[in-house]
């Protein structure tokens, strides 16, 4: 547009100065979804970036950027919280564990920033059956370690059945700086509907979430 400054050179700048991949590019949803013209780019990505949806700008229902392309883009995610100032990500992680397909394809999406990380827990909130998921969780760290990724297992209790709280508290234990979780949901005419534990964190993130489905 016409008298805005061009934010191209500072974008690609910041891209070679940290030997990212990247290209920039501009698309006008007119009078259709934002969201859904960004999924028209979305999917040739490796890696998506979103805001928080921000629930006390009016405009914000409209848009559902991290919500559609979470659940619709078949990309991992990185959704950054509107609260608080991120100085680092993905130094210290906390994977959400669950045995289903969300946790795992979330979990291994997120191999190039555990790789990176100085901390990995895998949290997992409550198990089921302790003795038989404590070899599963055991499994997984193996597994993770491969990839040259040593990680930790823990497990956590909820408070009246609210995982995403206990989530949420375990970053906080851990001083995490990166939520790593599988994104539970699905759409019904023209409606998101997503897992509580999915919803809680997508409403109430304290740290960047990376988010798989």
């Amino acid at each position: 547009m016409q008298g805005l400054p061009r934010r191209e050179p500072s974008f690609e700048a910041a891209a070679r100065a940290r030997d990212v991949a990247a290209e920039w590019r501009e698309d006008d949803a007119g009078s259709g979804s934002v969201a859904k013209t960004v999924l028209r780019h979305a999917r040739a990505a490796g890696l998506l970036i979103a805001a928080e949806r921000a629930p006390e700008w009016v405009g914000s229902l409209a848009l559902d950027i991290p919500d559609t392309l979470a659940l619709e883009s078949g990309r991992p995610v990185l959704i950054i919280p509107n609260k608080g100032t991120q100085h680092t990500i993905g130094k210290r992680v906390v994977v959400a564990w669950t045995d289903s397909r969300e946790a795992v394809r979330a979990l291994f999406d997120a191999i190039p920033f555990l790789r990176r990380a100085d901390k990995v827990i895998l949290l997992e909130v409550d198990p089921a059956a302790e003795e038989a998921e404590k070899g599963n969780r055991s499994d997984v760290c193996a597994t993770l370690a491969l990839y040259d990724v040593a990680c930790g297992a823990e497990t956590a209790k909820s408070r009246h059945g609210n995982v995403g709280d206990a989530l949420l508290a375990g970053c906080e234990r851990a001083e995490a700086d990166l939520l790593v979780m599988g994104c539970y949901g699905h759409s019904r005419l023209r409606e998101i509907v997503f897992g509580g534990a999915t919803r809680h964190i997508l409403a109430d993130m304290t740290v960047p979430v990376l988010m798989s489905h």
